[in-house]
């Protein structure tokens, strides 16, 4: 008990969480169309974030109005990018090109928010750059499109998590969660509408359980960052991959090639150099 109750721990139940919304939205885009996920991922944030707290319509709309539209925006485009690929790749080869975003994160904070860029940062960089060759491999044929998606999604995270960065020190959390979610529900609704199929009862269970264990693992993963443990991040991303690989295997029988495997390493390998040593550089 005390282990789930540290950074680490925490860290780990927020991997979990993920990676259970992350199979239930895959599984829905076997019947439903991307948009058209994304869109009922957007009402259920709404709808659970709302839920929690007292709110006012200043606290609704937020201090820095125009850089909370563009975090919504590039969260919108992240999560479009993410539940595209979930449909074309492998489980683990999306979420481990996914996963590229901490280290776009510190390059653009680097560049927009002027903060230091550590020595061992470029390294890291050009390490994660190496495991997404290794994941888009040429074999991929038609699926190269999905597997850039899945990169692209990781590196308008990295914007989207910059934004949220500068954003901490005037907005709320949740004010920050609402934008991102009240963005994607009118633009993901209005492109869902050619292709809208109403789900049937276990397209629903699935639906409801993706917005459920989105917010739970938001929650465990503010109290794990919370925590300043140590190598939260990496444990997370880690365990993540680890639990998307098994998921992919035991539900779409996914087997990943010796590359992948040596792709994600490498992916998560830059993020342990980031984390553990970037203060250092």
């Amino acid at each position: 008990m005390r282990f789930w109750s540290s950074g680490l721990g925490q860290m780990c139940l927020s991997a979990l969480c993920f990676s259970l919304m992350g199979l239930m939205m895959k599984e829905l885009r076997l019947t439903l169309s991307t948009s058209e996920v994304v869109f009922f991922r957007s009402l259920l944030s709404v709808i659970f974030t709302l839920c929690v707290g007292r709110w006012t319509l200043a606290r609704v709309l937020g201090n820095r109005r125009a850089l909370l539209l563009v975090r919504g925006l590039c969260g919108y485009l992240g999560l479009q990018l993410y539940v595209y690929a979930l449909g074309v790749i492998p489980y683990a080869e999306a979420a481990a090109l996914l996963y590229t975003s901490p280290i776009f994160t510190a390059v653009f904070a680097a560049w927009f928010l002027r903060e230091r860029m550590p020595r061992i940062g470029w390294i890291a960089l050009g390490v994660s750059l190496c495991g997404s060759l290794l994941i888009l491999r040429p074999e991929f044929g038609g699926a190269w499109i999905g597997g850039l998606c899945a990169l692209g999604a990781g590196i308008i995270s990295g914007v989207a998590y910059t934004t949220v960065r500068a954003l901490a020190k005037t907005e709320e959390n949740l004010t920050i969660v609402l934008y991102f979610a009240m963005v994607s529900l009118p633009i993901a609704g209005v492109a869902m509408l050619p292709d809208f199929v109403w789900p049937d009862l276990m397209g629903w269970a699935l639906v409801i359980g993706m917005g459920f264990f989105a917010q739970l693992g938001q929650v465990f993963l503010t109290r794990a960052l919370r925590a300043q443990q140590a190598g939260v991040v990496t444990t997370g991303v880690f365990f993540s991959l680890v639990l998307a690989s098994l998921w992919g295997w035991l539900f779409f029988g996914e087997l990943l090639s010796n590359s992948v495997i040596f792709g994600i390493a490498l992916i998560i390998a830059s993020i342990l150099l980031l984390t553990r040593f970037g203060r250092q550089g």
